[in-house]
């Protein structure tokens, strides 16, 4: 093979390259507005704890006797996307925390940053108390938790809100997802590796591009996996911290 050809090869197999990262980049890296829940934990007050072998044992509320079982839920929200979600883009109305009996009181129990002002309100709605929260800037990544005494709680959080660019507040699920980012950065590394290897060694053969081609695929697929696999690893170690925590 001719130096022509093989330089011919090596750009035609760059564009290539080039025409499939630079869409992925662009695809992974695009903009979004997204606000997300997460419950942390649910304590029992009485199930499955020691107070519970009290038959006597009651609980009041404002002198007001709680006869349905109580749950202490740690809730967070977070801005988990790309872009900040301005006070103005809230329409006016704020951020609705439902549950199917009474939220009997809420409490803001972190918030990041630490001058985040977050602003609640509780009020009857459909025969059962609910809380509000005020419309705030949320920069992305801000969050707040909320120290929730719940009556009866099943999993059965309502949290609902009309922010511009937002249709809904997803619930945060524990699935891994693989950024790509990185194993494609050390793709691109590896195929330069391979066109500067081909210089250095003046060897434009068809068998030897082919050797390096092969080698230049190889190496990424492990490269690859090796970071999708430490990023996952290092999922599963939050999860299982959190488990624990919860």
């Amino acid at each position: 093979m001719s130096i022509e050809k093989a330089v011919s090869l090596i750009i035609t197999l760059i564009s290539v390259l080039v025409a499939i990262i630079v869409p992925l980049i662009i695809h992974f890296k695009q903009t979004k507005k997204a606000l997300s829940y997460e419950v942390l934990s649910a304590t029992s007050l009485f199930a499955n704890s020691e107070f519970g072998e009290f038959g006597d044992l009651k609980i009041y509320y404002k002198n007001q006797e709680i006869s349905a079982d109580l749950s202490l839920v740690l809730l967070k929200i977070i801005n988990t996307g790309n872009l900040d979600i301005k006070e103005e883009e809230w329409g006016k109305q704020p951020i609705t925390i439902k549950a199917p009996h009474d939220i009997l009181a809420g409490d803001v129990k972190e918030q990041k940053p630490p001058h985040l002002t977050v602003k609640l309100n509780r009020r009857v709605l459909e025969e059962a108390y609910i809380i509000e929260i005020e419309p705030m800037l949320l920069n992305s990544g801000d969050y707040f938790i909320l120290k929730l005494l719940v009556k009866s709680y099943n999993e059965d959080l309502k949290i609902m809100s009309r922010i511009a660019g937002v249709s809904d507040i997803n619930k945060i699920k524990d699935k891994f997802k693989p950024t790509l980012f990185l194993p494609i950065v050390m793709s691109s590394l590896c195929f330069v590796w391979g066109v500067w290897y081909l210089f250095k060694e003046a060897d434009y053969s068809l068998i030897n591009i082919t050797v390096v081609l092969l080698g230049v695929i190889i190496m990424s697929i492990l490269v690859s996996t090796a970071c999708i696999f430490a990023e996952w690893f290092e999922w599963m170690i939050k999860i299982r911290r959190k488990n624990k925590k919860g």
